[in-house]
C-alpha cells in the first residue's frame, strides 16, 4: 500500500509497511515513482473508474492533477510502476483574457470525472471516453 504526499515544490510517495514491530513509511526514490510527476505538487490524486457498457467499473487508473496538467496513469503490476494513458496539459489550452500563462490553481475529481480551475478564470471539465482511456474535455 502507498501515500502520496505532496509539498510546495514537489511530490513524493511512500509505502506503507506494516509489522509486528507497527507500521512504517519508506520514502519511494524516483525510479519506483516511474509515471507520476513528482517535480511538482499534486492539487489531487484518485482512482479513476473506466466506462464499459454504459456502466462505471473499477479500474487501474488513477488521476494526478499538478499545475502544469491532468495526467491519466494506469498501475501497470508486472512492472510496479505508472503508465501514462492521456494528458490534458495547460500549454494547450487558450490563453486567458489578459495573455499571462495558465496553470491549474484547483481541482476536484470524482469517479469519472476532473473539475479544474485555472488561473484567468477558466474552468475546465474533463471525462474519461467511453471504453478507453482517454480524457474528453466536457467544458
Amino acid at each position: 500500500m502507498h501515500i502520496l504526499m505532496s509539498t510546495v515544490n514537489e511530490t513524493h510517495v511512500f509505502e506503507i509497511i506494516d509489522s509486528e514491530t507497527g507500521v512504517k513509511f519508506n520514502r519511494l526514490d524516483a525510479g519506483l515513482m516511474s509515471g507520476l510527476i513528482s517535480n511538482e505538487h499534486t492539487l489531487a490524486f484518485s482512482n479513476f473508474l473506466q466506462r464499459q457498457n454504459g456502466a462505471y467499473v473499477n479500474s487501474s487508473l488513477v488521476v494526478q492533477v499538478v499545475p502544469s496538467g491532468v495526467f491519466l496513469l494506469e498501475w501497470d503490476s508486472s512492472l510496479n510502476v505508472y503508465v501514462e494513458r492521456d494528458s490534458w496539459e495547460v500549454k494547450n489550452a487558450p490563453l486567458s483574457h489578459n495573455n499571462k500563462p495558465l496553470e491549474i490553481v484547483a481541482a476536484s475529481v470524482n469517479g469519472s470525472q476532473v473539475a479544474l480551475a485555472l488561473s484567468g478564470c477558466n474552468i475546465i471539465v474533463l471525462c474519461i471516453e467511453n471504453e478507453a482511456a482517454k480524457f474528453k474535455e466536457l467544458m
